[in-house]
């Protein structure tokens, strides 16, 4: 694979889920350099601080320590750099209250946690078939080239 690849934050405080999203965008075949927080306010931070790269995704657990996943995702919209960034949330609640808040606070997708290995090998593959049928779309109105080209 060529190029930088994806830039992906994961927002999660469990390192064994994170370890495994991990390795399941490593098994996808997927391009991407990972930056992890494990709690929302060192995430608000790095969004606020306005320096470094704007990635590709952020993959958000709700139920983060310090500041909640609701809250890195307000402080995401509410950045003029990082708005039109995509947010899914990883969660394990299946609570509605839940859901309607991360739609109606601009979250991208409402995806919860496999119990299994499988599951999460399969949301490693929708995460790189999304990435890349999305960031062509992007990258052809831009006129820019996509990542990993």
């Amino acid at each position: 694979m060529e190029g930088r690849g994806y830039q992906i934050i994961v927002v999660e405080d469990s390192r064994a889920d994170f370890h495994i999203i991990q390795e399941s965008l490593r098994q996808s075949g997927l391009n991407c350099q990972i930056t992890a927080f494990s709690d929302g306010a060192a995430a608000i931070l790095h969004v606020t601080r306005g320096d470094g790269q704007v990635p590709d995704l952020v993959i958000l657990d709700l139920n983060v320590p310090e500041a909640d996943g609701a809250s890195v995702l307000n402080a995401v919209r509410g950045n003029t750099r990082w708005a039109h960034v995509p947010v899914f949330v990883f969660t394990a609640s299946l609570s509605p209250a839940d859901v309607a808040r991360v739609k109606m606070l601009g979250g991208d997708r409402y995806l919860i946690k496999p119990m299994d290995l499988a599951g999460f090998e399969k949301f490693g593959r929708e995460i790189r078939e999304w990435l890349e049928q999305n960031a062509l779309r992007t990258h052809e109105t831009s006129g820019s080239s996509p990542p990993g080209t």
